[in-house]
């Protein structure tokens, strides 16, 4: 999923001699990343920034800073991902000190489409640094854990917020020079399309800077547009597939045949196999332990009962009835069909019926359909 632009809640606010600044009328959807950019000079170096909201107070909040050594000059980052949405309602900064106010604090406040739904803080990314008076003060980022994130970064500097700004020409402008004659403030953000360190170098008044950065991840990751559909019972392998979906369905120890580009119907008992199709489905029943005879251009039908074998087909089909361990006859071209009778006495032998033994009423024959009787007398 693609960033969003960035939106402001509101007019970016500043205040002096307080322990909190407020933005109010801010309307927000639960669930949405909220992120502030600001600066304040609380009273001491030790006060702890604390981002609340008035629905939600402290809880969700984050909040991410860098301390100019020996000064109270503070540069912060804070978010959240909105517990409960807001409407109408405010965010709010405070020094979290019972002591003397802050003598100054200013923040935008922004919401933004495309994050990550937990954990949305690359954290890896987050640094802060100061730098003596310069026109061209830079931050380098950590580098992030992912490709993709949308960066921001704040610059803060106790000095009038009438001098010089101009934004580093790869970054996108949220607000600058926000601030008095004392103050002066000023955020960007960019998204990174890989996962490497970014610096930000705006172009400013030669003097001090405080400056914070820190990263937020994008929503999804790699997706695919294909997909497999089969139902299979334990033990049951699915086909593999490149570009058609496979829908089968097995019972237990039975394997699917593979395929490339066509559909496999078919339906097998237990340790019953079933056969490989290139050009054509194959379409069976079996009993138990009868094999299926491998077809490659049409379909086998054929019934037979246990342990006996179905006859080879090339090119017809063999219709036949056998009882038990009777084998059925092969043909090439025409089915054979006969009626056999017996009046003999126990242990006699019958003749073979196209090369008949004693008297037969039906001579030799080859080629046509044979219909008649057999019949044996004793000698």
């Amino acid at each position: 999923m693609a960033w969003g632009t960035p939106t402001a809640l509101n007019t970016p606010v500043t205040g002096t001699s307080a322990h909190s600044l407020s933005m109010a009328g801010v309307t927000v959807s639960a669930g949405t990343l909220v992120f502030i950019c600001g600066a304040i000079r609380p009273n001491a170096n030790t006060d702890t920034i604390v981002a609340s909201d008035s629905v939600n107070g402290t809880t969700g909040w984050t909040v991410v800073s860098h301390n100019r050594a020996g000064t109270t000059d503070i540069s912060f980052i804070a978010w959240s991902l909105m517990p409960s949405g807001l409407s109408s309602g405010s965010v709010t900064i405070s020094d979290g000190s019972g002591a003397v106010n802050f003598s100054f604090c200013g923040f935008g406040a922004y919401k933004v489409t495309g994050n990550a739904s937990s954990s949305v803080n690359d954290s890896a990314a987050t640094n802060g640094t100061d730098q003596a008076a310069t026109t061209t003060p830079a931050i380098t980022s950590g580098t992030p854990a992912n490709a993709g994130d949308l960066f921001v970064a704040v610059y803060s500097s106790a000095n009038t917020n009438a001098g010089a700004y101009t934004e580093d020409a790869a970054w996108n402008n949220l607000f600058n020079k926000l601030g008095n004659t004392s103050n002066t403030i000023s955020a960007a953000y960019v998204v990174n399309a890989s996962a490497t360190a970014k610096t930000w170098q705006p172009t400013t008044g030669n003097v001090f800077a405080v400056q914070e950065i820190t990263a937020f991840k994008v929503a999804g990751g790699t997706t695919f547009n294909q997909s497999v559909n089969a139902t299979t019972t334990p033990n049951a392998t699915i086909a593999r597939q490149t570009g058609k979906p496979v829908a089968a369905t097995s019972t237990p120890n039975a394997t699917i045949v593979r395929l490339t580009n066509k559909a496999v119907n078919a339906n097998s008992t237990p340790n019953a196999a079933i056969v490989r199709a290139n050009a054509k489905i194959v379409k069976i029943d079996t009993t138990p332990n009868a094999s299926i005879v491998r077809s490659t251009l049409k379909p086998v039908a054929a019934s037979s009962t246990p342990n006996a074998t179905i006859a080879r087909s090339t090119g017809k089909v063999v219709a036949a009835a056998t009882t038990p361990n009777a084998t059925i006859v092969e043909t090439q071209n025409h089915q054979f069909t006969q009626t056999l009778s017996i009046s003999t006495t126990p242990n006699a032998s019958v003749g073979a019926l196209l090369v008949p033994a004693g008297t037969s009423t039906l001579p030799p024959h080859r080629g046509v359909l044979i219909v008649g009787k057999l019949t044996h007398r004793n000698p």
